[in-house]
């Protein structure tokens, strides 16, 4: 899926911290799209002297409705291939009991997104739209964030370099972390310098009365990448491994390095030094998938990274996965890596089908042989209730289904999971993937 800038609702309870002296807006406004733009002019000017940096083009600014927004994703998944290969991510979801195997991944996404979003931006025509349910003194938090992706992008073609990260999900959103960093920060800084107690009080409120059913029941596999990206961005962009709102500002040469050289892995992003410190540099190991001979009509579906993210929310146990609590102590407090995947040193997986049949084989390596015995400790306990997410699918057969965990030289893990084949099945077709 290509980069969609977008700006989170849950992510605004940051913009308690701090004071202004900024002179306060009319709280009971006419907000149109005249009035927005009008708004967005001195928006535009005041995140220009606060990123030190000028627009090249001119940004249009429009209104948008949860249709609109949804059909601007549609649009966005179906021009790079991007509709199928979510509809493979929820299949490799399932197989390792990220979601019940009835769940429709897509749809739950929409949902979650349709609540929660405030505006987005589309590269493309270097428009930004504000969604049209959003209170003024939301709207304008929204309006810094949303100009601060428009500016990076005119500067460093985030559409362009979120495109070729397409084929490492996990590098891919450790860049989407920086893009969405840099949003935060300088709506964080905005807020800081131009918006007053009263209109804070404002938008808490209008906050406080939007829904969260969606993401309040969502599996963290839905939700919480979508927080990291924010909150974690913003600390990495800090130099920080937690997001703490009364921290020093990051600073804007940090922003334009992590932009040119983005952070290689999500590990990077929940562990800074591992990239901002050369001493403590830690870049991905690759893994290569050989194809050997695969079982008649067994056929290569998918591959990609998973990364330290999805490994720790792999590796949760299942009475700690539950949906978002969207109060500040909620937010602030989540964790979005364990002892299980810290280590991670790289992976990749491979997605196979035959006929009904699915089996994935992830293969792994870590930072050491500790790490690597720990993470398959903490899987293999975790197996019966992967199994009994499996299950939940219509179609599920027990007899046809299984998990093996298994240990590859010194520093390696190999995960094999499948469903809708037997176990000597599967065993024949994950034997013709090796890992270089």
């Amino acid at each position: 899926m290509r980069a969609i800038p977008k700006t989170l609702l849950l992510t605004l309870p940051t913009l308690l911290a701090g004071t202004s002296n900024a002179q306060e807006a009319a709280g009971d406004e006419v907000w149109n799209l005249e009035r927005m733009r009008t708004v967005a002019s001195g928006i535009q000017v005041q995140i220009e002297a606060l990123r030190g940096r000028e627009f090249t083009d001119e940004v249009n600014i429009e209104l948008a409705d949860a249709a609109e927004f949804l059909d601007y994703a549609r649009r966005m998944l179906e021009a790079d291939g991007g509709k199928e290969r979510l509809r493979r991510e929820e299949e490799v979801s399932k197989l390792l009991g990220l979601i019940p195997g009835d769940l429709d991944l897509a749809a739950l996404t929409a949902e979650v997104l349709a609540e929660q979003v405030g505006g987005f931006y589309d590269a493309r025509t270097n428009t930004f739209y504000v969604m049209d349910s959003v209170h003024p003194d939301l709207a304008r938090v929204v309006i810094a964030h949303e100009f601060t992706h428009a500016l990076d992008d005119q500067h460093f073609n985030l559409d362009g370099t979120a495109h070729a990260l397409k084929n490492n999900a996990d590098a891919a959103m450790a860049y989407h972390a920086v893009v969405e960093g840099s949003g935060m920060e300088l709506m964080f800084e905005w807020a800081r310098h131009h918006m007053g107690p009263e209109s804070r009080t404002r938008m808490m409120q209008a906050q406080a009365e939007l829904p969260n059913e969606a993401v309040g029941q969502a599996p963290p596999v839905v939700w919480k990448p979508l927080v990291a990206l924010y909150y974690q961005g913003q600390a990495f962009l800090r130099r920080q491994r937690r997001p703490t709102p009364l921290s020093n500002a990051a600073r804007m040469s940090d922003i334009d390095r992590a932009l040119e050289e983005p952070p290689r892995s999500t590990e990077q992003v929940l562990h800074p030094l591992k990239y901002w410190s050369k001493e403590h540099l830690d870049e991905p190991r690759q893994l290569v998938p050989e194809v050997g001979q695969l079982p008649d009509g067994c056929v290569v579906r998918h591959e990609n990274t998973l990364g330290e993210l999805h490994t720790a929310m792999i590796t949760t146990p299942f009475a700690e996965r539950r949906g978002l609590d969207v109060s500040v102590a909620g937010v602030l407090g989540l964790q979005f890596t364990n002892d299980a995947a810290a280590g991670w040193g790289g992976d990749r997986y491979v997605l196979l089908e035959r006929g009904a049949g699915r089996v994935l084989v992830w293969g792994m390596v870590w930072d050491s042989l500790e790490d690597a015995d720990e993470f398959a400790a903490t899987l293999s306990d975790l197996v019966d209730p992967i199994e009994a997410a499996k299950a939940m699918a219509p179609d599920h057969d027990p007899e046809r289904s299984g998990v093996r965990i298994s240990r590859i030289g010194g520093d390696g893990v190999r995960v094999i999971s499948w469903q809708g084949m037997t176990e000597t099945e599967a065993e024949a077709a994950s034997a013709a993937i090796q890992f270089a």
